[in-house]
């Protein structure tokens, strides 16, 4: 049962794969194109806010109606699964900023330091579920997702700045 809440969940969590994947595609030759690494970095830039731009007005919609989209989509005994879906929602936000740091590190000419953040996210993924999942059920491992993520992002964006050679406060501007 719990398996097959958490599958609608990630089902529901879906909405921003199109979107950010597309932005991976695009901005690998747009980040290998540019004139140097700063003007790389500040193509960069300009995909991470394009994505969080148009991806957020989705989000709050998406985390808004997931208590009455969700049943009647997949059913009301699906309604266990709002709470994760909801949390999910958010956790696919750093996923998409994933695919589309993990392309522009591979553009600057670092294809390695992707797989390292991947592997911090592996791993804080393994002991957060191990702690999560029997206190919280479906929820710990949705939380689990959102942290991990979110902490891939972390190491992906400073992995950026570094190879660029410029601050993060320039990168944010």
């Amino acid at each position: 049962t719990q398996l097959g809440l958490y599958v609608v969940a990630v089902a529901a969590s879906a909405v921003f794969s199109p979107l950010f994947n597309a932005l991976a595609v695009v901005v690998l030759p747009r980040t290998m194109q540019a004139e140097g690494r700063v003007r790389g970095a500040l193509v960069i830039a300009r995909y991470i806010r394009l994505g969080v731009l148009l991806s957020a007005p989705v989000l709050g919609l998406a985390i808004v109606v997931m208590p009455w989209a969700l049943p009647a989509i997949f059913g009301g005994s699906f309604q266990l699964a709002v709470r994760s879906a909801q949390v999910l929602v958010v956790a696919a936000l750093f996923q998409g900023l994933n695919a589309v740091l993990g392309n522009s590190l591979r553009g600057l000419g670092h294809p390695g330091l992707p797989a390292v953040a991947e592997g911090v996210g592996l791993v804080s993924t393994v002991v957060l579920l191990f702690i999560l999942i029997p206190r919280l059920g479906i929820l710990g491992a949705a939380i689990a997702s959102l942290v991990a993520y979110g902490s891939v992002v972390i190491v992906q964006a400073t992995f950026v700045v570094r190879v660029a050679g410029v601050r993060l406060g320039e990168l944010i501007r």
